[in-house]
């Protein structure tokens, strides 16, 4: 789990799914929107139960992503964005 203050709200994750601006990888797909005024960079993960059906393993993989990003969360920037991450089928 990260810090409060590195989390997105459900309603911040809905309007980034409208307004962002997605980005795509293999495995990942990431809905960006620069956030004016802010200290840090703010994420989310997203899961569906399609690509697994046990809470544990959905838990794993977002576990995973925000191990490996938390290094990126905390490092200081010009601009700050929120992030949604979906995983892709």
């Amino acid at each position: 789990m990260i810090a409060k203050k590195y989390r997105l709200r459900e309603y911040e994750v809905s309007r980034i799914f409208k307004k962002g601006r997605p980005f795509f990888s293999e495995f990942w797909t990431m809905n960006c929107l620069e956030s004016r005024g802010a200290k840090n960079h703010r994420m989310a993960v997203s899961i569906s139960r399609k690509h697994d059906k046990r809470a544990v393993q959905r838990n794993r993989y977002r576990r995973g992503l925000y191990d490996g990003l938390l290094s990126a969360l905390r490092t200081p920037a010009d601009k700050y964005f929120q992030c949604v991450f979906t995983l892709k089928k």
